[in-house]
């Protein structure tokens, strides 16, 4: 259920309109015995009576269900439909025994037509309150031998069903509007923040990155303080590259799956070393398919994540990482370094356990393989979890 709909289902249901609805319908039940409407609307007041009565009745039942059990409980959306009918098929009903198809009692099913088109839910059980009833009594009028009547009551349906749909397409109109502002504010957020992270703690971890560099250049012969300034460049460098790869996914909020294999490639390509190759292969990499950012962020996360694993651990030459998107986007690196040591996924607290947290957290999976030399490493994350 759509905002819209919830807040006016908030409004109809506020207790305090059980006053309201009361008097009004008191005031109906009163119409007869001002001079003049009885013989206007062909009704007493103890006609009138059964009706508002039954009305009220459903509505103070539906108010009290929606207070207490909720709008999606069954039995409230039973009692709902069931005043709905109550008040249309009354009406038409009341018009009909009156014998008067120009009655102002028409008034209620055209104010139903306009207040229950906003109600994206049961549209089409609305729209057939709206306009059976009228047809309803029209035929009954064209039964008794009075045409102008039964023409009446088919020009106050056609009145009813155009206000319906004029309003109903108003509510969608001013739906789609606010889903499209809250699509650019979103895409705002995340310019501004992609700009925040890349003007910000990008430059402020490269510039850890200058001073360590520096102090490494102007530092005596002190091996255990130059490994320390060597590891803080190369986090820091590290966080640099998993920014640089989060402020790209932020910059749009789906990318095409092309632009992720290019991203993936040109990150690998910046992670090869002189003893280390990094290859990339894709699937149809020139497709145009969208992929959502967050599906983006997981792929590029695990594939840097798997390839510094290799790069600290693995002493191998030559990383291969592969890309498809089947039913779900895979991703596998495979290494012909020295292998994991049994047990190593049992005792990891850092890369092969971020994995499996990854995966999990976004719907997917992911598995380590032992190979005759080396490791394979692949990630799976569903598309619908992201779309």
């Amino acid at each position: 259920m759509d905002e819209t709909t919830r807040a006016f289902r908030a409004a109809q249901r506020a207790p305090q309109n059980l006053v309201i609805y009361t008097g009004v319908g008191l005031l109906l039940c009163a119409l007869p015995q001002v001079p003049g409407m009885q013989a206007l609307l062909g009704l007493t007041s103890g006609t009138l009576v059964w009706w508002v009565g039954a009305c009220l009745t459903a509505t103070a039942i539906a108010t009290v269900l929606y207070r207490t059990v909720g709008e999606t409980a069954t039995v409230y959306r039973v009692v709902a439909v069931t005043e709905a009918c109550l008040l249309q098929v009354g009406a038409a009903t009341v018009i009909t025994s009156s014998d008067r198809p120009a009655s102002p009692l028409w008034l209620i099913t055209i104010a139903f037509a306009s207040l229950q088109a906003g109600i994206t839910e049961a549209r089409l059980l609305l729209g057939a309150l709206v306009v059976v009833p009228p047809i309803g009594a029209a035929v009954a009028f064209a039964l008794r031998g009075d045409a102008a009547g039964a023409l009446v009551c088919l020009l106050v349906d056609s009145l009813a069903l155009m206000v319906f749909v004029a309003t109903s397409r108003a509510h969608l109109r001013r739906e789609e509007a606010m889903a499209q502002l809250v699509r650019w504010k979103l895409e705002e957020d995340r310019r501004r923040i992609a700009r925040d992270l890349h003007d910000g703690t990008a430059a402020d971890l490269a510039a850890v990155v200058w001073k360590a560099e520096a102090l490494l250049q102007r530092l005596p012969s002190d091996p255990a303080r130059r490994v320390e300034l060597e590891q803080l460049a190369t986090r820091a460098s590290e966080g640099i590259d998993d920014l640089r790869s989060i402020v790209w996914s932020l910059r749009q909020e789906d990318r095409t799956w092309a632009a992720l294999v290019a991203w993936v490639r040109q990150r690998c390509t910046e992670a090869s070393t002189e003893r280390l190759r990094v290859t990339v292969e894709a699937a149809d990499e020139d497709s145009a398919w969208p992929v959502p950012g967050s599906a983006c962020i997981d792929v590029l996360r695990f594939v840097q994540e798997a390839v510094r694993n290799v790069l600290r651990h693995a002493h191998a030459t030559t990383v291969k990482v592969r890309l498809e998107w089947p039913a779900a986007i895979e991703v596998s690196v495979e290494d012909d370094g020295c292998g994991l040591p049994e047990g190593a996924e049992l005792r990891s607290t850092g890369g092969l356990r971020n994995f499996q947290r990854r995966a999990q957290a976004c719907g997917g999976s992911s598995r380590v393989e032992r190979l005759l030399r080396g490791t394979r490493v692949s990630f799976s994350v569903p598309t619908h979890e992201h779309g």
